[in-house]
């Protein structure tokens, strides 16, 4: 089976040298560790789960009904999204590890949280519906694994502040 990754071009407008390899080595990294699919077997695995519980249930009362239908959507999708931050960590270590570069992968996620104007900081709540962790989650995951000088982190968080996503030019 082949399996492939994609880098748009517009990466390459913005992007060049160490901070590319970054990108290239994250992307290779869920490649490489099955990021796809252990991702599609967890989903045919709770979805194949949840249609077996559906059919041995009896039928509930309408205020159950209610209540059953909302957790049987919502907790897929919290799931999901869970396992999907935990792989950019993973892929974002990883890449670390292979470019031996912390300082650039921080340099380039800030660049394209930036680029593409998210924020780097979300509520807990809201980072629940997102299939990436928020920017400094990111970077304090690579620096408690000590990819990254907790001092350069600091110094990065006064450079570029907490809402990196948003443009400061006029």
């Amino acid at each position: 089976s082949s399996i492939g990754i994609a880098v748009t071009d517009d990466y390459g407008h913005w992007l060049h040298g160490p901070q590319l390899d970054f990108v290239i080595g994250h992307e290779l990294a869920h490649v490489k560790q099955k990021h796809a699919l252990k991702k599609l077997l967890v989903v045919v695995s709770m979805f194949a789960s949840i249609a077996m519980m559906t059919f041995a249930m009896p039928p509930l009362p309408m205020e159950w009904k209610v209540i059953f239908n909302f957790t049987v959507i919502l907790t897929p999708i919290l799931a999901l999204n869970k396992l999907s931050r935990h792989f950019e960590y993973v892929a974002d270590c990883a890449s670390v590890e292979l470019t031996q570069d912390g300082n650039t992968a921080i340099r380039t996620l800030i660049g394209m949280y930036r680029h593409a104007e998210v924020p780097a900081k979300i509520s807990a709540f809201d980072e629940l519906f997102e299939t990436h962790p928020a920017l400094w989650h990111r970077i304090d995951a690579l620096a408690s694994k000590r990819l990254v000088e907790p001092e350069q982190v600091l110094k990065m968080r006064k450079e570029y502040g907490e809402e990196v996503g948003t443009p400061n030019d006029p």
